[in-house]
């Protein structure tokens, strides 16, 4: 867990929104819609034997593409990892929401893991906003009981382990979220590690190389990978 009393300085929040990325090595389709494609970075010398999915955020909505994971991707080639960044429809797209998107998740993945140049293995990362969990689900609790149950990370055991860092001044998705499905997880004896909570650091500073905050989801990874 961060030193809670280091506060790492960084760019403005959210300034890695409009930052460019070297384009990709490849851009690889696992299906038919224009959306339903993968980002392909490879190190530029040795690379890690394991392979970093990046699912970007942006509460998917349809005006935030995977463009703005790319420094973030680039960051994980240059530390030597394989990585691949998925698109997938997203809310206001013909196919987006739910289940769409997570149908187009759980394919993305499964075609990086069939991907001859890409080691396997996998970690990933996602990323609430103003009705952005109803828009996604098309309705309310009360309404889609039974969708909202079918969506609960809650609802399912992680078949692989999972390691998740949150910013503590994040008041975009608070920290109360990482640490009680954290707390959920322990409770099942499942392999949830505990959150890495980092002081000083907003929504964006995770998915920021510039950020020194980005320096925890490098030892994240380098633990799953491990």
């Amino acid at each position: 867990m961060a030193d809670p009393h280091q506060s790492p300085a960084g760019p403005d929040a959210g300034e890695v929104m409009e930052r460019t990325a070297p384009p990709p090595t490849r851009t690889t389709a696992y299906g038919s819609d224009p959306a339903q494609v993968y980002d392909v970075r490879l190190p530029a010398g040795t690379a890690a034997d394991v392979t970093v999915v990046v699912v970007h955020g942006g509460f998917w909505r349809e005006r935030f593409d995977r463009s703005h994971a790319g420094c973030q991707a680039q960051a994980f080639a240059d530390a030597g990892y394989p990585v691949a960044v998925l698109e997938y429809r997203r809310t206001g797209m013909p196919g987006g929401s739910w289940p769409g998107t997570a149908e187009d998740v759980a394919a993305g993945v499964a075609a990086v893991l069939r991907d001859p140049g890409l080691p396997d293995r996998a970690a990933h990362e996602q990323h609430l906003g103003d009705g952005a969990v109803a828009a996604f689900m098309g309705g309310t609790p009360e309404q889609l009981p039974e969708a909202y149950a079918a969506a609960d990370p809650c609802a399912l055991t992680p078949r692989a382990p999972v390691s998740i860092v949150h910013g503590l001044d994040d008041d975009v998705v608070p920290v109360g979220i990482s640490r009680s499905y954290t707390a959920w997880a322990e409770a099942r004896r499942a392999a949830a590690r505990a959150v890495r909570e980092v002081a000083g650091c907003e929504h964006f500073g995770l998915i920021d190389p510039e950020h020194p905050a980005f320096a925890e989801v490098l030892a994240a990874v380098a633990e799953l990978a491990s």
